[in-house]
C-alpha cells in the first residue's frame, strides 16, 4: 500500500512538473538552421560509433587480456576493481578525446549545429530540462519496478551496472573518483555526443524534430541493456 501510495505522489508531481513546464513555453520548439544540417553526413555519425566500438570492444578488452596474463592465480575483488575502474576512465578518456579531436576536423557551422551556442541561458534550459524530466524519469522507473518485482515475485531488482560498479568503489577513495568522473562526466559526453549530436541532429535532418527524439530515445534507452542486470533491464530501459 506504501508503494501505492507513492506512485500517486509521483504521478501528482510528474503531472504538475509536466503542465508548469507546459505553460511556461518549455517545449517550444527551437529555430533550427537546416542548410547546417546539410553538412552532417552518415559517415559523421558512422565514425563516432566506430569509434566507441573500437575503444570498447578491441583496445580495452586487448589491454585487459595482456593485464590478466599477470594474474595467473585469477583477480581478487579488490584487483578487479581497481582493473575496472581504470579500463573503464581508460576508455570512456580514448573515445572522448577521440571525439574532441574529431571535432576539430568538422566545418564550425556544424560544431554550432552539434552542440548549439554554450551561452549560460543554455546551461539554464538544462537545468529546466532536467527539473522537468526527473519526475516522470522516476515515476516511470517506480512503476516498472513494482511491476517486475510482483510479477516475477523478485525479493530485490538487480542494480544498473553502472551503479552496481560504483558500489564496488566504496572505500576506495582513488577508484571511486575515477569512476565518479567516468560515470558524471565523460560518460554523459560521450554517448550524449552519439546519441543527442550526431544521430539525432542526422535523424532529425530526415523525419523531422519529434521523430528524431523519438527514435534516438529508443535507440539510447536500448543501449544501456546489459544481460548481467536481469530483470532491472526493464525498468531501466523503460525509463
Amino acid at each position: 500500500m506504501t508503494e501505492i501510495s507513492e506512485l500517486i505522489v509521483l504521478v501528482l508531481v510528474a503531472m504538475a512538473v509536466l503542465f508548469a513546464g507546459k505553460r511556461g513555453g518549455f517545449f517550444r520548439p527551437l529555430e533550427t538552421r537546416h542548410d547546417d544540417l546539410l553538412l552532417l553526413s552518415p559517415w559523421h555519425v558512422a565514425t563516432v560509433f566506430l569509434i566507441y566500438f573500437l575503444s570498447g570492444y578491441f583496445i580495452i578488452p586487448e589491454v585487459g587480456r595482456v593485464i590478466r596474463w599477470f594474474y595467473h592465480d585469477g583477480m581478487s575483488e579488490a584487483d578487479f576493481v581497481y582493473f575496472a575502474s581504470w579500463a573503464n576512465f581508460l576508455n570512456s578518456s580514448i573515445i572522448a578525446f577521440s571525439f574532441a579531436l574529431m571535432y576539430q576536423f568538422l566545418p564550425r557551422p556544424l560544431v554550432t549545429t552539434l552542440w548549439g551556442n554554450l551561452r549560460l541561458s543554455n546551461f539554464g534550459v538544462a537545468a529546466a530540462a532536467w527539473a522537468i524530466g526527473f519526475p516522470i524519469v522516476t515515476l516511470v522507473g517506480q512503476i516498472f519496478d513494482f511491476l517486475v518485482t510482483n510479477l516475477f515475485h523478485l525479493p530485490t531488482i538487480p542494480d544498473q551496472l553502472a551503479v552496481h560498479f560504483l558500489k564496488l568503489t566504496f572505500g576506495h577513495p582513488l577508484y571511486f573518483s575515477l569512476a565518479i568522473i567516468t560515470i558524471v562526466i565523460l560518460a554523459p559526453f560521450v554517448e550524449e555526443t552519439m546519441f543527442r549530436g550526431f544521430l539525432q541532429t542526422y535523424i532529425r535532418r530526415h523525419l523531422g524534430t519529434k521523430a528524431a527524439i523519438g527514435l534516438t530515445s529508443m535507440l539510447f534507452a536500448l543501449f544501456h541493456y546489459s544481460t548481467s542486470q536481469g530483470f532491472a533491464n526493464i525498468p531501466i530501459i523503460a525509463a
